[in-house]
Parts: C-alpha cells; sequence; structure tokens
C-alpha cells in the first residue's frame, strides 16, 4: 500500500478522531492549480470541484457517526496568496461542513508556542501519529507512522499547544478581512507590466 493509500485509509477508518498540524506556507498538489489560478485572477468564486464536494459530503456525515475531524495551520509572517487562497477557498467551506479548522498566525517561529517550526502530522485517535514529509516546495514525499506511547505524547502535546493557542476560524477570517490592505503598488506593476487594464 502507498503512502497516500494508507492516509486515506486512516481518514476513512479513524474511530472517535482525526487531527492535522499544518505548519508550511505553500502545499504544491495538482489538482489544486485551476483553483488557485481562478483565486489569483480575481474569480468570484471557486471552480467545481469534484473531489472538494466529495471530502465536504465525508465532513458532514461525521457528527452522526461520533466522529470528529480537525485542523490547525500555523503560520508566521506575512499571509502569501497561496495561505489567502486556503483559508479563504479550502478552509472555510470544509468548517462549515463541519471540520474544527484553526489559525495560529505569528511574526516568528520565536513567537509560536512550539518554540521553532512543528513537523506538519496527522494525529489518528490518538494512537497513531502520521508525520508527513514535503520538499522544499511544498510537494508532498510521505509520512512515517509513529504509534509507539513516548513518540505519540509528544504528538498530542504540540495538539494541544496548537488548538490553546489558536484562533477558531470564523475569528481569524474576521481578523483578515478587517486588517489594512493596500495593493495599489502591485495594480500600478501589473498595469506597468501590461498583465492587466485599468479603465
Amino acid at each position: 500500500m502507498s503512502d497516500e493509500e494508507e492516509l486515506g485509509h486512516l481518514l476513512s477508518t479513524f474511530r472517535s478522531s482525526a487531527w492535522r498540524l499544518e505548519a508550511l506556507d505553500l502545499y504544491l498538489s495538482p489538482g489544486e492549480e485551476p483553483g488557485l489560478a481562478a483565486f489569483l485572477r480575481g474569480d468570484p468564486c471557486p471552480p467545481s470541484d469534484p473531489e472538494l464536494e466529495e471530502w465536504l459530503a465525508v465532513l458532514r456525515r461525521l457528527p452522526s457517526q461520533g466522529r470528529t475531524l480537525g485542523r490547525v495551520h500555523a503560520i508566521v509572517g506575512p499571509l502569501t496568496p497561496y495561505l489567502r487562497y486556503e483559508i479563504e477557498w479550502g478552509y472555510a467551506p470544509m468548517a462549515t461542513a463541519g471540520e474544527d479548522i484553526r489559525i495560529l498566525h505569528r511574526r516568528s517561529w520565536a513567537d509560536t508556542p512550539f518554540g521553532r517550526q512543528p513537523p506538519d502530522f496527522w494525529l489518528i485517535d490518538d494512537s497513531v501519529a502520521a508525520v508527513m514529509r514535503y520538499d522544499s516546495d511544498g510537494r508532498w514525499l510521505g509520512m512515517d507512522l509513529l504509534s509507539d506511547p513516548s513518540e505519540l505524547d509528544r504528538y498530542c502535546s504540540l495538539r494541544d499547544l496548537a488548538v490553546g493557542h489558536a484562533a477558531p476560524l470564523a475569528a481569524y477570517l474576521a481578523a483578515m478581512r478587517a486588517a489594512p490592505l493596500d495593493p495599489s503598488e502591485l495594480l500600478g506593476q501589473a498595469r506597468s507590466e501590461g498583465r492587466i487594464e485599468l479603465t
């Protein structure tokens, strides 16, 4: 079984909880390219995505099965265009469907409760940690499954720190949308390069 198949199996068969810590500012996935391009073009809504719709249906069924799914995305520094896309067009519908999504945003890793960049991982039923490996461009390389109790304690502690210091997605979105933003310099540059016409 490939790592991708193994992760899919873990996420479809967990008994009570699956929880994710994300700590990168870019995750490259071929399936996201059309949505990201549409977001950066300024399209008013995401293109149709059957895989996302299938996942949202899974999320809506979890409460009736007594199962929960959540995540915290730990972010440092300014929001990148990719992170804005992920938060607004990815996380928002997943949170509406029932996933508990929170954001921990600080100026630097030293300002986070972790003190440095933590690993990306899934914690399944508090009994298995799937530690995710990525290359420097955010492409998923695979995962390492850990089930030793002493190792699991570390990942449970990281989860508890993240959840305890992160803002719920709705509160983060409200703060993000209220933050000052001046795109005039970027618009001027795009116009001078002939990428857009301001009429």
